[in-house]
């Protein structure tokens, strides 16, 4: 590849945020693929080619021109029928270089008259000048406008991290939240369960005293109190009695209604029937007939309802009748007791008391074994709530810091921006 500087009539520097800069070299010799030819040199720091190339294909886009590859060379394009400010159809080679952050633009231009170079086309030359320092000035904004959006992703994605930061402190709050309510709810229980030893306790101490009342009494206990008690169980089976005999009552009499609905209901249905069997029936005989189904249906519907409370009638009976049942078993076992100078029945009642005071010490220590459990817990639910409660002013620091670092970001954007040309 051969280069000769032929000659430099204007050459010009932009230096800008990040170093992004460029100088035009105006005319050289440059090689191309089809032969030497007048080349606009522009050479770019810290431009990438893609940014030069989609300027060109703007530039020339916005000029009707019509950008193609040469095939088989690398970077090397033509363009044609694109016209400037000068009216004249032009065409043009384009050769893109890009080495170490090192960019070059190499343009070669040509109108219907001539070759663009200083030695010819001097009334147009500045055309084509103007043109490449507008390409090259674009080419560094869009570099620019990459950078910017660069920066603007990296802010989204603080915004993200930030946003997640929260949303994880949140989560840790929650956590702690549920962590106090569990502490709270096992401080609960455990209150219960030393509620329950006390009343325990008192049960299993009165359950005592009651143990050694009857010893000191199992054959001395009054038989005119257990023939009271029985008298007193007739009396209410007596209640119970003429309580069934209500119920009875209401049964029989919802039957007679039954009876007479269905009486009736027969008489209505015989009367629909009748109609329906004359040859000719007219509206008036259909609005009857309409309004004995109706009260067929209303009959039907109340019988329904009265067999349903004769069922309630028929449970009420069967409930009484079953604590009538209960009562004569405890008088029979009264009476047995009686018999027997009640002394069986003592020991049964101290058998009982004892099985109750088994009962309460295994209870005790099911209590004693789960406060045990919810102290276990609470230790175990304030260890979890500090630590979550570091993990939140550790995350809170992040988020400090992120702030910080998405300010900084922020005005690097601002200067960023500023500095396109």
């Amino acid at each position: 590849m051969k280069k000769t500087t032929l000659l430099i009539t204007l050459s010009f520097s932009f230096y800008l945020a990040f170093a992004q800069s460029f100088t035009e070299s105006m005319f050289m010799d440059y090689e191309f693929s089809d032969g030497t030819k007048p080349t606009l040199h522009v050479h770019f720091t810290n431009v990438g080619k893609d940014a030069i190339y989609d300027a060109v294909k703007t530039a020339f886009k916005q000029k009707k021109g019509k950008i193609e590859k040469v095939k088989s060379i690398s970077d090397e394009y033509v363009v044609s029928n694109f016209t400037l400010e000068n009216n004249k159809t032009s065409q043009a080679t384009i050769k893109l270089i890009e080495v170490n952050g090192q960019s070059d633009l190499m343009m070669s231009f040509k109108n219907d008259e001539s070759v663009i170079s200083e030695q010819q086309a001097n009334n147009d030359i500045n055309y084509y000048k103007v043109f490449a320092k507008n390409i090259a000035v674009k080419a560094v904004n869009l570099e620019f406008d990459n950078q910017i959006s660069s920066i603007e992703k990296s802010i989204k994605k603080k915004h993200k991290e930030i946003k997640q930061l929260k949303k994880e402190i949140v989560q840790y709050e929650k956590k702690v939240q549920d962590a106090q309510h569990s502490v709270e709810q096992s401080d609960a229980t455990i209150e219960r369960c030393q509620k329950d030893i006390k009343e325990i306790g008192e049960s299993s101490s009165h359950a005592d005293k009651q143990i050694r009342q009857l010893n000191q009494v199992l054959r001395q206990k009054s038989e005119k109190d257990l023939k009271k008690k029985v008298k007193s169980i007739e009396k209410v089976n007596g209640k119970l009695s003429k309580t069934i005999n209500k119920h009875k009552t209401k049964i029989a009499d919802l039957n007679a209604k039954i009876v007479s609905i269905n009486t009736l209901k027969s008489a209505n249905e015989a009367q629909v029937n009748d109609i329906k069997s004359k040859s000719a029936i007219n509206k008036s005989m259909r609005k009857t007939i309409k309004g004995l189904n109706k009260n067929i249906l209303n009959q039907i519907e109340d019988i329904e309802v009265k067999k349903s409370l004769i069922t309630y009638e028929e449970n009420s009976i069967q409930s009484l009748e079953e604590k009538i049942s209960k009562n004569n078993t405890e008088i029979m076992l009264i009476n047995k007791q009686i018999s027997e100078h009640n002394e069986e029945g003592i020991l049964n009642e101290i058998k009982f008391l004892e099985s109750q005071k088994k009962e309460y010490i295994k209870k005790t220590k099911q209590s004693e074994k789960k406060i045990s459990k919810h102290n276990d817990q609470i230790n175990e639910n304030k260890k979890f709530i500090l630590e979550c409660n570091s993990e939140i002013e550790k995350i809170k620091e992040k988020i400090s810091l992120e702030n910080v670092k998405l300010e900084e970001t922020n005005q690097l954007l601002k200067v960023t921006r500023s500095k396109k040309l």
